[in-house]
C-alpha cells in the first residue's frame, strides 16, 4: 500500500506544480502527469484487491516511470518505459 500512497502523493504534487505554472504546455503537462500517477494507483490497488482474492501472480506488462524537475521558471519532464518481467 505503500506504492499506492507514493503514487497519490506524486499526483498531488504534479496538480500543486501544475497550478503553479504559467505556461500553458507546463501545466498540461503536470496535468498530465498527475492522471498518469492516478492511473498507477488505481492500477495498483485494483491489483492488489485481484490478487488477494485470487491469489494470482502479478501481471505482466509496460511500466512508465515519470519525473521531473523545476528550478525557477525552468521546468523538465522526463519519462521511460520498461518492461517488466
Amino acid at each position: 500500500m505503500k506504492k499506492i500512497a507514493d503514487y497519490e502523493r506524486h499526483a498531488a504534487e504534479c496538480r500543486q506544480l501544475a497550478a503553479e505554472m504559467k505556461n500553458p504546455q507546463q501545466r498540461k503537462q503536470l496535468e498530465d502527469m498527475a492522471d498518469v500517477w492516478d492511473r498507477l494507483a488505481r492500477e495498483r490497488r485494483q491489483g492488489i484487491v485481484e490478487n488477494n482474492r485470487n491469489q494470482a501472480q502479478p501481471q505482466t506488462g509496460t511500466i512508465f516511470i515519470i519525473g521531473y524537475s523545476v528550478t525557477g521558471s525552468d521546468f523538465r519532464l522526463y519519462s521511460a518505459a520498461c518492461r517488466r518481467c
